[in-house]
């Protein structure tokens, strides 16, 4: 073979060659882009602090924003931003899911964090503790068998049982924090007068303290146990929900007890007013 077919054979195949690479590289871009199309991250934050959101790929109608005191909401889009008219109008605005902090025995009340039920409410003459939480009745309104463990009312006074039920509605586990000797727990028995009844004990392991760690769902069931004069009128249950955390702001839960039906009439309008 002639040196000049011999060079332009290796020129030809040289060129041939460089073909293959480039087309080759074009392939593997492509194919790259559309994996990545095809499997977006799971969530976007911008940032995950106070004010930030995360949105989640796989449903994203839904977002999860994060509040100035740090709790997380999810929201969920209108949809499409279609109004009843059939024309396009705004775009879509996310809606918080609405937080009830207010209501009455039976209800079901959410501040964001906590599920918060008062179950039902008792007056008895003594009251034996099912747990090894210590009692705190700081004021001698009762009195309290170390050995049987049962609560007693002091002369002239009632005690009074109020069984609830809570549910850790965070995507964490968390300890429910009840120290009464916290200045920012308010959690009472108020009468119609507007005088508060701090309770004397807590009926849960951690009592009167904190319960046990309570992982995204877990449901606590408990008694809170509390001495009142004779012949006290009840209003209300206000029970402060809250983490154990020293930097955290608790909510103050307001469950009903009137049995007045002008009472209720009053603050009807108040009862289902969504916490801000």
């Amino acid at each position: 073979m002639k040196p000049q077919m011999i060079e332009n054979s290796r020129r030809g195949m040289q060129w041939r060659s460089r073909r293959i690479w480039v087309l080759l590289a074009a392939l593997f871009v492509l194919l790259t882009a559309s994996s990545a199309q095809a499997q977006p991250p799971q969530a976007q934050r911008s940032p995950f602090s106070p004010g930030g959101i995360a949105i989640d790929w796989k449903h994203p109608n839904v977002i999860y924003g994060i509040d100035n005191d740090g709790a997380a909401n999810s929201y969920q889009r209108d949809s499409a931003g279609v109004t009843p008219s059939g024309q396009r109008g705004k775009k879509p605005v996310a809606k918080p899911i609405q937080r009830i902090t207010e209501g009455e025995i039976g209800d079901v009340l959410f501040d964001g964090r906590w599920r918060f039920q008062v179950v039902s409410t008792q007056t008895v003459d003594s009251y034996t503790m099912k747990t090894d939480a210590e009692p705190y009745d700081y004021v001698n309104l009762s009195r309290f068998d170390l050995t049987k463990r049962v609560f007693t009312p002091k002369a002239g006074f009632t005690l009074i049982v109020i069984q609830c039920r809570v549910v850790n509605g965070q995507n964490s586990t968390q300890r429910l924090w009840t120290a009464i000797s916290d200045n920012k727990m308010h959690t009472a028995l108020m009468a119609m007068e507007g005088s508060p009844h701090p309770p004397i004990g807590y009926d849960f392991e951690g009592g009167p303290i904190q319960s046990k760690p309570l992982a995204p769902g877990a449901t606590l069931n408990f008694s809170v146990v509390f001495s009142v004069p004779q012949g006290t009128k009840l209003k209300e249950l206000l029970f402060t929900l809250r983490n154990n955390s020293s930097f955290e702001k608790g909510t103050d839960a307001r469950v009903s007890l009137s049995t007045d039906p002008e009472a209720k009439q009053a603050s009807g309008d108040e009862k289902l007013r969504p916490h801000r």
